[in-house]
């Protein structure tokens, strides 16, 4: 089971680097305050940043689901909805 939750988490990790990237490169801009900093930090290579968040945040969901499986599945869900939300913005 942490499996299938840690693969899913992880393919919406991508799904959410794949919109994101695409959203900046059609001059849109990062709302999280947080990947808005580190983008700031590494203009050029926003691709990079998107990796690395999206294997240490695969790698700690793992982790928080080997512990408490239920909070893995709400920020499932959270990134869902992250997906989501960057989804309308990209068919606007």
């Amino acid at each position: 089971m942490i499996y299938i939750l840690t693969l899913t988490f992880f393919i919406l990790q991508l799904l959410d680097w794949y919109t994101t990237s695409t959203i900046l490169k059609n001059g849109g801009r990062e709302q999280n305050p947080l990947m808005n900093f580190l983008f700031n930090l590494n203009k050029e290579n926003v691709d990079l940043v998107m990796s690395i968040k999206a294997l240490v945040s695969t790698t700690v969901g793992y982790f928080i689901g080997l512990a408490m499986p239920l909070l893995l599945v709400v920020l499932i869900i959270i990134y869902l909805l992250a997906v989501i939300h960057n989804g309308k913005s990209l068919w606007r």
